[in-house]
């Protein structure tokens, strides 16, 4: 030992050495003084020599405290520096062996985090390097282990967000890279495993769910891409497998939603398209083939549903185009087959609804080829009424019967002594007691005329008069009545 005199002057120089077991050699120590221990024995440790890391005791882990991984560093991994995983060794997964992810513990993932995969990093995938799925190894799908996707958990989709498809990012499906399919490949849809289809399933497509369709979007069908169709893939529709067809189901075609035709989007047939049509292929039509025509399944026609036919729709037709007409190509109407004419079902005619018959229009009239002479002869009605003076409120009046008359025309003119305007419009009735309004209604200057024409045809007609200003302004009226009836 030193003396008291070292420890007194100079206690900063001492040095004190270790002995263990070995009396001759003391401890080793680094240039610091630490102690370097080395063990050829593992120490032994168990779940009470083991200290839980928490939050206070954790190592903090950063981009400075984690060495990145070079070929130099790197450990090497093959097949005998893997240990593959047994029943025996593998660790046991259950619902207490999993911490869910949250919205705390769950990884950020953006372009930064993600490192693309290429050629170089890309592992290869192989028959040998996928193990089949069996009933065995497949994981049970359940109502229970499925998680529905809600408005809170799912992922937004924008318009940033979304990956760029185009011609460069899909892969064209040829005869290598096509996966088979074959009735061994398809499992048949049943009605247990058929998914239910209802309003809540389906989501309506609009113009920004669309997808857009073109000619550049659509792939013309070729007889060496044509699927064969034969009785034996068609299924007949039947009363259990038709979908029902309701006002709900069908949506209206409006002008947004209609799709353009036109010579461009009309293929004509010609005769190497056309569809061959023989006698074994013909459909039979039948009265069990035909459903008939009721009140109920009949479609209403009125002037809302019908599109008048103009020179730029109407089909053109020519002495070529035109079918044969003869004896056997012309059913007679009969008792049977004529269809039931009543009030209710009849179309209103009126002078706006018929269209004259001129000398160009008119259908030539010939036997045996020859035309065939045609006299007509007109019988006419001219009638004068007595002239009304001082009229002011006025009223209806200038009654006819009109039953036998072809064509007939009021005719009323304002010869007031002054210059007061006169109120008139043409009434009809079926019966002489009720009476409606047909046409316009006229302001007849002074000494103006104005011609009442019915528009709808009825029995009895009459005009209805009065004066523009009642109490001030009395007129006077001239009224004739002139028709003609063929002979």
């Amino acid at each position: 030992m030193p003396n008291y005199k070292v420890f007194q002057d100079q206690a900063q120089s001492m040095k004190v050495q270790i002995y263990g077991s070995d009396t001759n050699a003391a401890l080793k120590t680094d240039t610091s003084g630490s102690l370097d221990v080395s063990a050829s024995t593992a120490l032994p440790i168990s779940a009470t020599a083991i200290t839980p890391i928490s939050a206070d005791t954790a190592l903090p882990i950063s981009a400075t405290t984690i060495t990145p991984i070079s070929a130099d560093t790197a450990l090497p991994i093959s097949a005998t520096t893997i240990t593959p995983i047994s029943a025996d060794t593998a660790l046991p997964i259950s619902a207490t062996t999993i911490t869910p992810i949250s919205a705390d513990t769950a990884l950020p993932i953006s372009a930064a985090t993600i490192t693309p995969i290429s050629a170089d990093t890309a592992l290869p995938i192989s028959a040998t390097t996928i193990t089949p799925i069996s009933a065995d190894t497949a994981l049970p799908i359940s109502a229970a282990t499925i998680t529905p996707i809600s408005a809170s958990t799912a992922l937004p989709i924008s318009a940033s967000a979304a990956l760029p498809i185009s011609a460069t990012t899909i892969t064209p499906i040829s005869a290598d890279t096509a996966l088979p399919i074959s009735a061994a490949t398809i499992t048949p849809i049943s009605a247990s495993t058929a998914l239910p289809i209802s309003a809540a399933t389906i989501t309506p497509i609009s113009a920004d769910t669309a997808l857009p369709i073109s000619a550049a979007t659509i792939t013309p069908i070729s007889a060496s891409t044509a699927l064969p169709i034969s009785a034996a893939t068609i299924t007949p529709i039947s009363a259990d497998t038709a979908l029902p067809i309701s006002a709900a189901t069908i949506t209206p075609i409006s002008a947004d939603t209609a799709l353009p035709i036109s010579a461009a989007t009309i293929t004509p047939i010609s005769a190497s398209t056309a569809l061959p049509i023989s006698a074994s292929a013909a459909l039979p039509i039948s009265a069990t083939t035909i459903t008939p025509i009721s009140a109920d399944t009949a479609l209403p026609i009125s002037a809302a549903t019908i599109t008048p036919i103009s020179a730029s729709t109407a089909l053109p037709i020519s002495a070529s185009a035109a079918l044969p007409i003869s004896a056997t190509t012309i059913t007679p109407i009969s008792a049977s087959t004529a269809l039931p004419i009543s009030a209710s079902a009849a179309l209103p005619i009126s002078a706006a609804t018929i269209t004259p018959i001129s000398a160009d229009t008119a259908l030539p009239i010939t036997t045996n080829g020859e035309l065939l002479p045609v006299s007509v002869s007109l019988a006419t009605t001219d009638v004068v009424f007595p002239s009304l003076t001082g009229i002011t409120n006025g009223g209806p009046g200038f009654e006819r019967q009109v039953l036998g008359l072809g064509q007939w025309t009021y005719g009323v003119v304002n010869a007031s002594p002054s210059p007061n305007n006169a109120i008139t419009y043409l009434q009809i009735s079926p019966d002489g007691n009720n009476w409606i309004k047909d046409g316009a209604t006229y302001t007849i200057a002074y000494n103006g005329t104005a011609a009442l024409v019915a528009g709808v045809f009825l029995k009895y007609a009459r005009v209805y008069y009065y004066a523009q200003d009642a109490t001030n302004s009395a007129v006077t009226l001239n009224v004739f009545f002139q028709g003609n009836t063929v002979g």
